[in-house]
């Protein structure tokens, strides 16, 4: 095996290791919020028109923004594969969900938390 040969392995490697690490987190935090109740979401009436892969308001934690951060630093800084089409725009959509909801939760205001709720229509959605 030549020097070319054995980069593109781990290249590929890589590439495949942050995918799945994306998809985790992207699953986990998806399905443990399954059960929250209405009352302390932001915008119950988005969340019951739940249309396929959408996701709930609850998957915009911390956590999952900084994954979805630590995943873009390695395709931007690092120069890891990007993996599948999909994996960009999901981080991308996962940080900007968790900002607006920050912003909805800590402002409080009806401007903050109606921006919230026009993201969570039009663009709180995976690619899969």
């Amino acid at each position: 095996m030549n020097k070319l040969h054995v980069r593109t392995m781990i290249h590929n490697f890589r590439s495949v290791h942050w995918s799945a690490l994306l998809l985790l987190s992207i699953l986990t935090v998806r399905y443990s919020h399954a059960q929250d109740n209405a009352e302390n979401l932001l915008c119950p009436q988005v969340n019951n028109e739940q249309r396929e892969n959408s996701v709930s308001e609850q998957f915009f934690t911390k956590d999952s923004a900084v994954r979805a951060i630590d995943f873009l630093s390695g395709v931007v800084v690092d120069e890891r594969p990007s993996g599948e089409w999909l994996e960009v725009p999901n981080a991308l959509m996962i940080v900007e969900g968790y900002i607006l909801r920050r912003d909805a939760l800590e402002i409080g205001d009806v401007v903050s938390i109606a921006e919230f709720c026009a993201f969570m229509k039009t663009k709180a959605f995976l690619f899969d």
